[in-house]
């Protein structure tokens, strides 16, 4: 069994068990996603998403970093009224 709550997991159960418990979840959000985005989308964000699971906190702080000051790059290159406003946000994180 997996329980989730908030940023709370629980799991209980044999190897086989929680297995299968992977597999269907696994299963049901392919199905979510590629109905609302499309198959190759779907296979895209969850095989993301899978070797996310498997990077340290340390190593996903380090990547966000990277995403945050690629956006901080591409904004100041911009000419976006918006982009401004974007900035400030970023900064914030």
């Amino acid at each position: 069994m997996i329980k989730q709550n908030s940023f709370s997991i629980e799991m209980n159960g044999t190897k086989t068990e929680l297995l299968a418990d992977y597999s269907s979840i696994t299963n049901c959000l392919y199905e979510r996603l590629s109905e609302a985005f499309g198959e190759e989308m779907a296979k895209s964000e969850m095989k993301m998403a899978f070797d996310l699971g498997f990077k340290s906190g340390e190593e996903l702080d380090k990547e966000l970093e990277n995403v945050k000051q690629e956006a901080l790059r591409k904004l100041n290159e911009s000419n976006n009224p918006l982009a401004d406003l974007l900035k400030v946000m970023l900064k914030g994180l």
